[in-house]
Formats: structure tokens, C-alpha cells, sequence
């Protein structure tokens, strides 16, 4: 509250910081007693309000999770999907692996793929290669 941050909940606005704010401006103007007990009051209330906040969204998360392992659809890619490698990138990994003049850079930005993706499709050609 102190740092400029003004937090605003919607489904219970008696925690907010501008309440929040009048509530502590009143108990400074109290004697010492009403003051203790409205700044714990408001500590409680933050406490509780924020810890309701987390429960919903471990709640949320756990509710994701499980509809996602129930869901009959795969996640992401197809393993071993092969996106960026066209019939040249295949024919110039050859003349690569024939030729070690050719610098792997020199493919990377010809079909404008990143290094770890060079390696695997290397990978790829050298095994089909060995078989």
C-alpha cells in the first residue's frame, strides 16, 4: 500500500486499498486500543482475502490439469514431425556429410533454421544412411 500499488477486488470491495487506506487513516486518529485492534482487523482481512485468491487459482490450476489429461486430443506436435525438412535442405545435408567444406552455417541460413534443428536433421540423415 505504501508503494503506490493499489490492489481492487472485485467480489469483495471492504479489502481494497482505498478502504483499506480509510480504515488505517481512522484507527490513527483512535486511542491505542481501537488503533491495534483496527490495523490487526485489516492484516486479518488482507490475510484471509489473499489466501482465498490462491486456493481459487490452485483450484483453477488443478481444474486445467485434469481437463487436459481427460481430453481425448494430444497436446503439441506429433513426435518425430519433421517441419522444415523439403527434399532440398535432405539433398544438401548429403552433399554436407559428403563434403566438409560445406559449413553448417552456410545451410542454416540458406533454409533459415536454427542450429539444434541442423543437428537433428543431420542426425535423421546419417541414421537413414546407416541403414
Amino acid at each position: 500500500m505504501n508503494n503506490g500499488i493499489e490492489l481492487i477486488f472485485i467480489d469483495n470491495p471492504t479489502v481494497s486499498t482505498p478502504y483499506i487506506k480509510q480504515l488505517l487513516n481512522v484507527a490513527e486518529k483512535q486511542n491505542l486500543v481501537a488503533k491495534t485492534s483496527l490495523e490487526n482487523t485489516v492484516k486479518l482481512l488482507l490475510i484471509v482475502e489473499l489466501d482465498r485468491a490462491e486456493q481459487e487459482r490452485k483450484i483453477l490450476i488443478k481444474r486445467i490439469t485434469d481437463g487436459i489429461k481427460n481430453s481425448g486430443k494430444k497436446q503439441g506436435r506429433k513426435p518425430g514431425q519433421l517441419d522444415k525438412m523439403t527434399n532440398e535442405l535432405h539433398s544438401d545435408i548429403l552433399n554436407y556429410l559428403n563434403d566438409r567444406s560445406i559449413k553448417q552455417v552456410t545451410l542454416m541460413e540458406k533454409h533459415k533454421i536454427s542450429r539444434n534443428t541442423l543437428k537433428k536433421y543431420i542426425a535423421l540423415v546419417q541414421a537413414e544412411q546407416k541403414k
